[in-house]
């Protein structure tokens, strides 16, 4: 008689193996559309459906595939806060503290910004905004925007404890405001700022703590200490693509995101193979 850990055995391969095929069409769908894909890429979508499918399930400790041997459960247990060197969980000095001068004279290209009740305010009268502060703002949200790595605006509190996000989608207006130009003609800093004012970023800039606790915003937060399975399985839960990290006294750390995770673990996979 088959016992049922044969059984179990047996259905674990064959879903194993499905999820592998499912990557291998979606590498033919990518030719037949004519993507243009590296082979890290390909690669990448091969594994993904299969990660996924391990990430989310708690039986399996190790597996062997296509000559691969992985300890796929020391991968996932991998902390947060240690993956830092390949960008799985982004802390910067610069996004933390941005100065959004340099930000956005040097058009940086950063996944998030941090803002507080006083970035965008003037020093004299603290319930309007800084024109310059507010265009300055402005110009680097949208260059991270353009860049193609901006995943949130992140708002805390004076102490440095995060309050909410907002996804880049929210700040696609100002993609149509001339913040920049490239040629003799100057921009009227007094149109700019008005058109500004008239977006979600200027909504945003106003009140930023009363708007990060709003429906609008997102709220999901991941401890830094937290190990990858966690934090995906966290950010699956709600639906979310980015979470905001705090570090053991509550404050904020930085960003995870579940396509970090991802390719946390395809890089992973990769290096096991021998």
């Amino acid at each position: 008689m088959i016992d049922s850990f044969s059984v179990a055995s047996f259905i674990l391969a064959g879903s194993v193996a499905l999820l592998v095929l499912a990557g291998f069409v979606l590498v033919w769908l990518s030719k037949y559309f004519q993507l243009d894909l590296g082979d890290a890429s390909k690669t990448s979508l091969i594994l993904m459906p299969l990660i996924v499918f391990l990430l989310l399930s708690n039986k399996v400790s190790e597996f062997e595939v296509l000559g691969w041997k992985t300890k796929f459960r020391d991968v996932v247990k991998e902390r947060v806060d240690t993956a830092r060197a390949s960008e799985l969980a982004i802390s910067s000095a610069e996004a933390n503290k941005p100065n959004f001068y340099q930000e956005a004279f040097w058009l940086a290209c950063r996944p998030y910004y941090v803002l507080t009740d006083k970035t965008a305010k003037r020093q004299d009268d603290k319930d309007k905004l800084n024109q310059q502060a507010t265009i300055e703002i402005a110009i680097a949200i949208r260059s991270a925007i353009v860049c193609g790595r901006f995943a949130a605006l992140v708002v805390v509190d004076d102490s440095g404890k995060p309050v909410g996000f907002f996804r880049p989608e929210l700040f696609l207006e100002i993609l149509r405001i001339l913040l920049v130009t490239y040629g003799t003609s100057p921009v009227n800093a007094g149109e700019v700022f008005g058109q500004i004012n008239a977006t979600e970023l200027g909504v945003v800039l106003a009140n930023p703590v009363i708007r990060a606790q709003s429906d609008d915003a997102e709220h999901l937060i991941v401890s830094s200490n937290a190990d990858l399975e966690t934090a995906y399985k966290a950010l699956i839960e709600k639906d979310a693509k980015v979470a905001m990290t705090t570090d053991r006294l509550g404050r904020f750390d930085g960003i995870i995101t579940r396509s970090a995770i991802e390719g946390r673990v395809v890089q992973k996979l990769l290096s096991s193979a021998k």
